[in-house]
């Protein structure tokens, strides 16, 4: 079995304790959560990050609507991959879309303008236009878009830089 992609909301604060079994599961790109490295954790964004590129993935770092854009300094996004703006508050199912969270997007977006900046939560034909022009240039959904459309073949033309948003 492959693994495309794994993110981790680890609220217990072990977010290195998965890293090597999901690399060795096949995983390509692991997730984890800004809030959980607080001061009582013993290791850094930063070391999260390159822990997760050395298991030969890529790393990405998400924030939760709570979290300003500014907790991501310059430092992570740099050694980053991907920043995840979530939509919704993460753990919490039948949540509507946030859409006060785009501004986090925009701003990601004009201070990284070439990142990988991905949106999670509530996304669907009614707000992925307004997620691509934001910035984001991918999104995650759970389930069907409608009933024509299935997420693998739904697309988005983001703003007039002719990019492509897709799953």
């Amino acid at each position: 079995m492959s693994v495309y992609f794994r993110r981790l909301c680890d609220l217990l604060r072990q977010l290195l304790k998965w890293v090597k079994d999901v690399a060795e599961a096949g995983g390509s790109s692991y997730t984890f959560h800004l809030e959980a490295c607080t001061d009582s954790y013993p290791h850094s964004p930063k070391s999260i990050i390159t822990a997760i590129h050395e298991s030969g993935m890529k790393a990405g770092v998400a924030i939760s609507p709570a979290t300003p854009s500014s907790a991501i300094t310059d430092e992570i996004a740099e050694s980053a991959d991907m920043l995840l703006v979530m939509t919704v508050v993460p753990g919490k199912g039948g949540q509507g879309f946030m859409e006060e969270c785009l501004v986090k997007v925009k701003e990601l977006r004009a201070r990284f303008p070439d990142k990988n900046i991905e949106v999670d939560g509530g996304v669907g034909p009614k707000t992925i236009h307004s997620c691509a022009d934001a910035g984001m240039l991918l999104f995650k959904h759970t389930g069907r878009l409608g009933t024509d459309t299935s997420m693998n073949r739904f697309q988005c033309h983001r703003g007039g830089d002719g990019r492509v948003c897709s799953c």
